[in-house]
């Protein structure tokens, strides 16, 4: 019985130099410059949060002052409210709910908080 010859295990891919466990550092990179990209950071976040506040305003919920004593049995001068300007797309106005609404004819809006 004639043996095989032993097999030679494959050579190994060439490898680059990152590969072969070198670290690539990264570029430095000046205070300046991170500086502004921290800036633009801060900036993009800013805008963001009040963007999203005047959407929540417009169409969630608005603070609103009490500027006279129309409702002084239940609210006071100078209590604090919000209005949920959202639930009434889905209901109607039921006993018990407090309504904001404009001076007829004076085009004016409540007094915000």
């Amino acid at each position: 019985m004639s043996q095989a010859p032993p097999q030679t295990p494959p050579a190994p891919p060439e490898r680059s130099l990152a590969a072969a466990g070198t670290v690539r550092l990264a570029p430095k990179v000046d205070k300046a410059a991170r500086r502004r990209r921290l800036f633009i950071e801060y900036a993009v976040i800013i805008v963001v949060a009040v963007g999203l506040a005047l959407l929540v305003q417009a169409y969630v919920v608005k603070p609103y002052r009490i500027p006279s004593g129309s409702m002084e049995n239940t609210l006071l001068i100078g209590d604090r409210v919000f209005v949920n300007r959202f639930i009434y797309h889905f209901r109607g106005v039921h006993r018990g709910d407090i309504v904001v609404f404009r001076e007829p004819g004076s085009g004016r809006t409540p007094a915000p908080c």
